[in-house]
């Protein structure tokens, strides 16, 4: 939405879809989100399920990129893990996770987060200090916009 490409109507038509980012945000959770939203709002049918799957068709994507498996508990599988605290305000069931994801959970309910069998974010904090990581970002960051500047 963000860089005007359009909306593609006919997303049920197709079988191998998956949801992503184009660099500018991070957040998985609000992916869903909008692509639910912008959707529905397009006049689409299909329900947070579809969505949901979308998510998940990215562990196969993974998989036939980097030759390992993602996507569930258990072994031969990467130990990649999502652990969030939410309070659901109605029945949690395996069911109704696609509508728990567009209409609940979003990433400030992220507790902790394992990559690879290592905890990269634990308790709502990461193991290293970020602000050095975050000075680096805003000086690059400072540095690319000067370069789109100067090309107006």
């Amino acid at each position: 939405m963000n860089n005007h490409v359009g909306y593609n109507h006919r997303l049920g038509d197709y079988n191998n879809v998956v949801l992503g980012t184009d660099g500018i945000g991070s957040d998985m959770f609000e992916e869903l989100k909008f692509a639910f939203f912008k959707h529905r709002d397009a006049g689409g049918s299909m329900w947070p399920d579809s969505f949901t799957r979308f998510l998940w068709n990215g562990n196969r994507l993974l998989a036939r990129n980097f030759g390992k498996q993602f996507g569930r508990v258990e072994a031969g599988y990467q130990a990649d893990l999502t652990i969030c605290d939410y309070m659901p305000p109605t029945p949690f069931v395996g069911d109704n996770l696609p509508g728990h994801l567009a209409f609940g959970l979003g990433s400030s309910s992220v507790h902790s987060v394992m990559v690879d069998g290592v905890m990269v974010y634990e308790d709502r904090q990461f193991p290293f200090d970020i602000e050095p990581i975050f000075a680096d970002a805003r000086k690059a960051a400072k540095k690319m916009w000067a370069r789109m500047d100067a090309l107006k």
